[in-house]
């Protein structure tokens, strides 16, 4: 008889591992550093204009070259196909099912925080149409770089060469640490930056599905962000469609940084974790 044919992305990547747990890590270092000289100009030219478009030009830019590496990688240097990574045509209905999914993590949180009058609201007269069709394009790519980086490059990757915790959570450390420098950083934001790398890990080990975390990821970027007005990790966006102002403590609204640093993401990525994770277990058990 011949060799079983692999179907999810960890058989995929069983078939020729890492030569070493690091082997990912250096990898997705790599990635990131490509990120980070695609924003070198942002530091050189200092503060920019609220309705400039380059930072999300060099958002672009970045996740287009993130993106690019981790493909080029696994198709020419491990020699595998994208099914390595959770993405296969066939899956498509997964990615409806991770936008209702995001939506509805906006909606328990975003409505949590306006039912104690967590933000004032105005509607952006200036709002700029075409800018906003940019930011979506831009919104999408990015969500889908740092799922294809980190969900289905570095967790799998990490899982061949150990085990499932621990690809979850070091994936989850280092997709932490990329939001680690950015300004008005807090302990609650990073709790909740981790939270979220944790729920998009069980989620894309619950279904193999990398679609359906690339949907979540941008539905929560997107309506949060050009949207609501809402800042996301502190970027500034050059148009939204209303403009949110803080009218509770920073505690509740996330402040500076944006909706990741309130107490109540928080609690709704643990609740959605725990609820993920009761069906990763149970999967687990059929497994078995």
């Amino acid at each position: 008889m011949g060799r079983k044919k692999p179907k999810t992305s960890l058989e995929f990547v069983l078939k020729d591992p890492p030569k070493s747990v690091v082997t990912p890590f250096l990898v997705a270092d790599l990635a990131l550093l490509l990120m980070f000289l695609c924003h070198i100009p942002l530091l050189v030219m200092g503060e920019l204009p609220p309705n400039d478009i380059l930072p999300a030009a060099l958002d672009l830019l970045g996740s287009i070259l993130v993106a690019g590496l981790i493909l080029v990688w696994i198709t020419r240097v491990n020699k595998r196909d994208f099914r390595s990574l959770g993405l296969r045509i066939s899956m498509w209905p997964g990615f409806m099912r991770g936008v209702t999914f995001g939506f509805l993590m906006v909606l328990f949180t975003f409505g949590s925080i306006m039912l104690i009058e967590g933000f004032n609201f105005n509607f952006n007269a200036s709002y700029n149409v075409f800018v906003a069709l940019f930011l979506l394009v831009v919104t999408f790519i990015e969500s889908a770089a740092e799922e294809i980086l980190f969900r289905g490059y570095l967790q799998t990757g990490v899982e061949a060469k150990s085990s499932f915790p621990v690809a979850l959570v070091l994936q989850a450390v280092l997709f932490t640490a990329t939001y680690g420098l950015t300004p008005n950083i807090s302990v609650a934001a990073t709790i909740s930056v981790f939270l979220m790398g944790i729920l998009y890990g069980l989620v894309f080990w619950l279904t193999d599905n990398l679609l359906m975390t690339i949907a979540m990821h941008f539905i929560w970027n997107f309506v949060t962000g050009p949207i609501l007005g809402i800042s996301v990790t502190t970027t500034l966006l050059p148009t939204t469609l209303l403009t949110a102002y803080p009218a509770a403590s920073e505690f509740i609204s996330g402040g500076a940084y944006g909706i990741e640093a309130s107490v109540v993401t928080i609690f709704v990525c643990l609740v959605a974790c725990a609820i993920v994770g009761w069906k990763c277990y149970k999967a687990q058990g059929e497994k078995n």
